[in-house]
């Protein structure tokens, strides 16, 4: 893993999948997760059988300091051109810091998850006083609540992935949940497939809404 840096773009077999293109933008704070989460997105992802890169950045004071985690994910037949995010289609926010500066880059279609609990949050995704310019759909979901029923803060990484695949469907969280039991075995493992299916019932529970 390479901060600042591209991996490879890795290939797999077909296994499925939505059949379209998803440029995931996670940011936050140091010290929470963000680059791991993207880089196990990446390899679940593969794991399905699709395309992925993973780029990420973060400044020099990493611990608490805004770091972004950028993930293509392409169906199979489709080359990935470019491994940053260049037009984001999900966003997540786990700091007030990312939340402001995912916000600037919201466009018409895309998805905007949030820590629903960020303070200083003044302005909404969905668009201007009385929603007149709506750039993105916004999902506030009780995260660091669910990261701490499921197995603690330093969760919310996993929460926010689960999050992710309950927005979009990109496939099926069991691909993620054999990376982390591969990864982190049955104990650790375990803990973080709680998460992720925590806050993929979330992310499916605000949409039926």
């Amino acid at each position: 893993m390479r901060g600042n840096g591209a991996d490879p773009v890795t290939t797999a077999p077909p296994a499925g999948g939505t059949g379209r293109e998803w440029q995931v933008i996670i940011g936050g704070e140091g010290g929470q997760g963000v680059v791991l989460a993207g880089a196990l997105l990446g390899e679940a992802a593969v794991r399905a059988g699709l395309n992925a890169t993973h780029t990420s950045a973060y400044g020099i004071a990493t611990r608490g300091g805004f770091t972004r985690s950028d993930v293509v994910v392409a169906p199979a037949d489709r080359e990935i051109a470019y491994p940053r995010v260049r037009h984001p289609d999900l966003m997540v926010a786990l700091s007030g810091d990312a939340y402001a500066r995912l916000l600037a880059m919201c466009r018409p279609g895309a998805i905007l998850i949030r820590e629903a609990g960020l303070s200083g949050v003044a302005a909404s995704a969905d668009g201007g006083p009385g929603g007149a310019t709506p750039r993105c759909r916004e999902m506030a979901l009780p995260l660091e609540q669910a990261a701490g029923q499921a197995g603690g803060p330093r969760t919310i990484n996993m929460v926010a992935l689960g999050a992710v695949l309950g927005a979009t469907g990109m496939f099926p969280p069991a691909f993620l949940e054999e990376v982390l039991r591969h990864r982190f075995g049955a104990g650790r493992g375990e803990t973080n497939c709680r998460a992720v299916r925590a806050g993929y019932h979330l992310a499916t529970g605000h949409q039926g809404a």
